[in-house]
């Protein structure tokens, strides 16, 4: 019959070593060093006691706890070490950190070109479109302001143009 190697009560018939999860954590804990690596230690934000055997050098016990930690010492965006600069790359477009009335903004560069050029913001209706279609050309001869009606019959009419590979197709008229 087999028996608890921690605390010698009988196992059930599924139970191979140890009668309780108790018991097995008492064993790794205290008798099997060949299998301990690192030392124990405690996760800095719920205060539970890792077992290092299988983490390795992980921070922290779970998941959710790490995404706690990473904010609490990483921090987001601007504050993030990894962070190279206030400008980057998103979707083809580039995108930049400033302050607009003391709150922290991030804006795609080509419509904050235009919003300095008009002298307003521009409202959510409104798009900034590359005439050449190059996203990262962000000079004013190369912006234009569409409404997103307009922008989305411009685009489908340039996909048309190419399908049918008939560039003489036309709108009738954008217009804001």
């Amino acid at each position: 019959m087999n028996q608890c190697l921690i605390c010698r009560n009988k196992l059930a018939i599924r139970q191979k070593k140890f009668c309780s999860n108790k018991c097995r954590l008492l064993w790794f804990t205290n008798f099997n060093s060949k299998r301990r690596k690192y030392p124990d230690k405690s996760c800095p934000i719920c205060l539970k006691t890792m077992l290092r055997e299988k983490i390795g050098t992980a921070k922290t016990c779970s998941r959710k706890c790490f995404k706690v930690y990473a904010r609490k010492n990483w921090g987001r965006g601007l504050n993030n070490p990894n962070f190279k600069g206030d400008e980057y790359l998103h979707n083809g477009y580039y995108r930049v950190y400033h302050y607009y009335n003391e709150k922290k903004r991030n804006n795609a560069v080509h419509r904050l070109v235009y919003e300095k050029y008009i002298g307003r913001l521009l409202k959510r209706e409104e798009v900034v479109h590359h005439k050449d279609g190059n996203k990262s050309n962000n000079k004013l001869e190369n912006l234009e302001l569409l409404s997103r009606s307009n922008h989305t019959k411009l685009h489908v009419l340039e996909l048309l143009k190419r399908r049918w590979k008939n560039p003489s197709l036309q709108l009738k008229s954008i217009s804001l």
